[in-house]
């Protein structure tokens, strides 16, 4: 009985298949775990100090290389299908315990409120009666 694994590939048996599911598991695991912004990685950058000169390069074909030198002389060095991707990795060698630039945008942005006055702008165009407030 032939077996379809995640990927789509067809096995001949369903143990085969089931160890083949089981190799692609660990394998991205071990991927993530040794990806730019893992765990692995983050412990890198602490290992080898501060980021000295980090630059991006545009290869074509949307590949974008990131080289960072650390102040030991490391260099570590990834590629990122778009430019923003490789930023974001430039942007955690600099800060790796930040927050990602995603959430920072999004508390940046107008519709997301910012203080009291804001707060209390909302409340009123709402219209609803808030809790503990008089009816």
């Amino acid at each position: 009985m032939a077996y379809k694994a995640k990927d789509g590939k067809i096995l001949p048996t369903v143990m085969q298949g089931r160890k083949y599911d089981e190799s692609l598991a660990e394998r991205a695991k071990r991927e993530t775990d040794n990806a730019p912004g893992g765990p692995e990685h983050v412990e890198n950058i602490r290992a080898h100090g501060v980021v000295q000169k980090s630059v991006i390069e545009f290869e074509g074909n949307g590949r974008w290389r990131h080289t960072a030198t650390h102040a030991d002389g490391t260099e570590s060095t990834s590629v990122h299908p778009q430019w923003h991707r490789a930023h974001d990795v430039q942007a955690m060698y600099f800060d790796p315990d930040g927050k990602p630039g995603a959430l920072e945008t999004h508390q940046k942005a107008r519709s997301h409120p910012v203080g009291p006055k804001e707060s209390e702008r909302l409340d009123k165009e709402d219209g609803r009666v808030q809790d503990g407030a008089e009816a």
